[in-house]
This record gives C-alpha cells, structure tokens and sequence, in this order.
C-alpha cells in the first residue's frame, strides 16, 4: 500500500509530489493535501521549469480562492508521482499559488477520490488504500 510521508505546518499537511511532463521532472516537496479543493493545482512557476506553459489548447478557469478569485489553465502532465503510486495522463490546473500563498501546489479531491485515504499523524503518513476506477474528468 502506497504511503506518502507528511509534515504539518499552521494546520496544512505538506507532502512531496513528482510530475513529469515531456520527460522533465520536477520535485515538489511543498504540496498541500487540501480536501477544500476541487482541483489539484501548481504553481506557475515551478510548472514552467518542465516546460508547462498556458498554450491555445489550454483551457482556462476562474476559481474561487481565499483570496478571491485567481485564473487558472490547465495541462495534462504525463506522470504525476504519489508517494509510489504512478497515475498517467493526469490533467491539472497551473496558477500563482507560490507568491499568494507560499505553497508549489495543491492535491485537491479530483485526485483524492481515485484512493481511499488514512492519515496516520502520530507518523506523518498518509496511507493511499484501493486504486478507484473514476474518470478525473468528471464534473459534478
């Protein structure tokens, strides 16, 4: 069963993902497991070290934040790495998460409801449970 260590940081559970797009892949250790979120999401910034950048296919979203409202495009990355679960062919949403809020991305529940989930914060695990056959896709 995957397992993805966690630290907590003013109540937000920071944990490690990989992406890999084109063959590039990028580390981000300072990802947030956020079950507020619909959509997983990265920042611009780091997203363009591996050559991510908004083109004409992109589609583009206005999300409501915290802050207020922040556009978005989104990309389908090749490989996206959780703890050591490999989930291909994953579309996510790229924005300004880094200067507004100090975090390289979010996992939000588009990703979380494909696994069934357990934190264990005695060890600062996360224990990823029963691979789901849901289309990320969806709209609900």
């Amino acid at each position: 069963m995957p397992e993805i260590s966690f630290r907590l940081f003013k109540g937000l559970l920071y944990m490690p993902v990989t992406i890999t797009n084109k063959g590039q892949k990028l580390l981000l250790n300072n990802c947030i497991f956020d079950t507020g979120s619909a959509g997983t999401t990265f920042d611009t910034e780091e997203a363009a070290k591996i050559g991510i950048k908004s083109t004409l296919e992109s589609k583009l979203k206005r999300l409501v934040t915290v802050g207020g409202y922040q556009t978005v495009f989104t990309h389908c990355v090749d490989i996206l790495l959780l703890g050591n679960q490999t989930l291909h062919k994953i579309e996510v949403e790229v924005g300004n998460l880094h200067s507004k809020f100090g975090i390289e991305g979010i996992i939000g529940t588009d990703l979380m409801r494909l696994f069934d989930w357990e934190i264990i914060f005695s060890q600062s695990k996360i224990r990823m449970y029963e691979f789901h056959q849901v289309s990320i896709h969806q709209t609900e």
